[in-house]
């Protein structure tokens, strides 16, 4: 890549969570960003809005394989670097989670909690 004085602006397409990561990341390098994104400022529909889970990576293990599990728990230990390198303040705190189930979803707590046993222990 071109230095940053040499060069015109890098154009990012997509606000999502990568997208607003590798534009913090240039500008932080001292390039000029453009990002433009089809659900406008707010980013509508992108994944960075929906995808919580992905803070407590074991819990996501009901519903994906331990790939997917391994990689939240890598990007997760990003957290606390990434939010220093903000320029304001932003609430993050890595402390457990909790998981709430309705009566009527006993039988599928029990299996969760079945398969975050199982996980677990096959993480480092």
């Amino acid at each position: 890549m071109a230095e940053p004085d040499q060069a015109g602006p890098v154009t990012v397409l997509g606000a999502g969570l990568m997208g607003r990561l590798l534009a913090c990341e240039l500008a932080r390098r001292g390039h000029a960003v453009q990002v433009f994104e089809a659900g406008g400022p707010d980013a509508q529909g992108a994944a960075a809005r929906v995808a919580a889970a992905m803070l407590a990576p074991l819990a996501e293990s009901a519903v994906t394989g331990l790939s997917v599990v391994r990689m939240g728990c890598h990007g997760l230990k990003r957290w606390p670097t990434l939010i220093a390198a903000l320029p304001a303040p932003v609430f993050f705190q890595q402390s457990g989670t909790l998981v709430l189930w309705h009566r009527q979803d006993a039988a599928e707590a029990a299996r969760f909690q079945g398969q975050l046993a199982a996980t677990s222990h096959r993480l480092p």
